[in-house]
């Protein structure tokens, strides 16, 4: 089942109970944990809606070795965004806190890049930005902002937290590109 909206206000994940059985024509996905657990396949309805999203033609689709990390504590938006990066040809690795990323960090795991919302229990995106700037092997690391808040001021306040870009959540081809061109400016400088 899906509902097609003009703009996510809010997120707010919960199941229930439904009598849905995935046709077999339909592989699973991600999202999807089976047949009347009251989780609808994310990805499934994105094929569905915006069927570009995950096709080996995405705009702009080209094969890199880049490996971006995406903090995110929202399980809906990192169903989303981790196949879109992965079919625009990164190496793409997820987690649902700060916390975590920075347990990753300590761990030497390395990444290109690091894109991560703002809006976090526990550490928020600004404190996390702060944390990864004051030092370590992710210092220097381009790192894109999302939230669903793109107002000027917080804006800056993500510049001055030391974000490299700050892009709204939605914004698909937007957040590929700032990734490329964040990319391509770290390798050229």
């Amino acid at each position: 089942m899906g509902l097609m909206v003009d703009e996510i206000i809010d997120v707010v994940e919960d199941g229930w109970r439904s009598s849905w059985r995935r046709p077999s024509r339909i592989a699973r996905h991600g999202g999807d944990r089976g047949p009347g657990d009251g989780r609808a396949g994310y990805r499934l309805l994105a094929d569905l809606a915006w069927r570009d999203w995950f096709s080996s033609g995405a705009k702009g689709a080209k094969s890199t070795s880049q490996r971006v990390l995406i903090v995110e504590d929202s399980a809906f938006f990192r169903n989303l965004l981790v196949p879109s990066l992965t079919v625009a040809g990164f190496k793409v690795s997820a987690v649902g806190s700060a916390a975590e990323a920075l347990r990753l960090r300590e761990a030497g795991q390395m990444f290109d890049a690091i894109v991560s919302d703002i809006e976090m229990p526990d550490m928020d995106g600004l404190a996390f930005a702060r944390a990864v700037r004051s030092g370590g092997s992710w210092a220097a690391l381009p790192m894109i902002a999302l939230s669903s808040h793109a107002e000027p001021g917080q804006v800056e306040a993500g510049r001055d937290a030391g974000f490299t870009d700050y892009v709204a959540k939605m914004q698909r081809d937007r957040i590929i590109e700032s990734l490329r061109q964040c990319l391509t400016e770290m390798v050229a400088s």
